[in-house]
């Protein structure tokens, strides 16, 4: 819901672009996102880590399989290059904010001039933020769906 509202609100011109960078407050606003998921891991023993290291090794390995195998039968279907389909594809292993530091810090790393960084910016951010939310939101939806009944 909050995806869909703010693609409207910023439609019709109730917010603004780049409100957070206007403001300096984009730093502050990915600190307060990510204290939930480092609170939690306070919570997390050695034992409990140590057990969890095969399950999602395999898992890991798996999905990957998956989102290359689909990210060229996209990109053929799609026009996209392979390369962006795959980054597009990865993003259903982080997330947000994730796929926002991960788009920033490409934009960083590759672009030379500031403009190039902004064009960089622009480029890949809506393709990867949209697919972060919906594969962890739409499409985790359909998968609990699923394993549930396995239970």
């Amino acid at each position: 819901m909050a995806l869909i509202f703010g693609i409207i609100f910023y439609e019709i011109g109730f917010l603004e672009h780049k409100i957070l960078d206007k403001a300096n407050a984009t730093g502050l606003a990915l600190f307060a996102l990510l204290v939930p998921i480092f609170m939690s891991l306070s919570k997390a023993t050695p034992q409990m880590v140590a057990s969890l290291i095969t399950p999602i090794a395999i898992a890991f390995v798996i999905a990957l399989v998956g989102i290359i195998i689909v990210s060229f039968a996209a990109s053929k279907l799609l026009g996209y290059t392979w390369e962006m389909c795959l980054a597009v594809g990865v993003c259903c292993l982080f997330g947000f904010p994730g796929t926002f530091i991960v788009s920033q810090e490409v934009a960083n790393a590759v672009g030379e001039t500031p403009e190039e960084r902004e064009y960089i910016l622009t480029g890949i951010l809506p393709k990867m933020l949209v697919s972060g939310f919906t594969t962890v939101t739409i499409a985790s939806v359909f998968l609990a769906g699923f394993l549930v009944k396995l239970l």
